[in-house]
């Protein structure tokens, strides 16, 4: 639990999955990234050099016993998409990217 945000952490090497399982309104990235690096220190003891993610989500890259920390992965791909109505309460999705 950092900043009342608690999270579940997953370590596999020098990455760590941290998954936000508090219930926050309107999450903005840059707070809740911190707070998961905080919690991936406070769980390792590494010190977090990247994050990377999305507010419910997140991949922590950490330095331990002075090695470099992993290379951030490269990001996906990312697709835009409009929402439209399709009529009698149904909707339609059209993305591109």
């Amino acid at each position: 639990m950092v900043d009342g945000s608690q999270f579940t952490l997953r370590r596999q090497g020098d990455v760590v999955e941290a998954i936000r399982t508090s219930s926050e309104l309107l999450p903005r990235f840059q707070v809740i990234g911190r707070r998961a690096a905080i919690a991936a220190w406070q769980g390792t003891g590494c010190t977090p050099s990247w994050v990377l993610g999305d507010p419910a989500m997140m991949w922590v890259g950490l330095s331990c016993d002075g090695r470099p920390a992993p290379q951030m992965p490269k990001r996906p791909r990312l697709l835009e998409c409009a929402v439209f109505d399709a009529g009698q309460g149904a909707l339609d999705v059209l993305c591109g990217g």
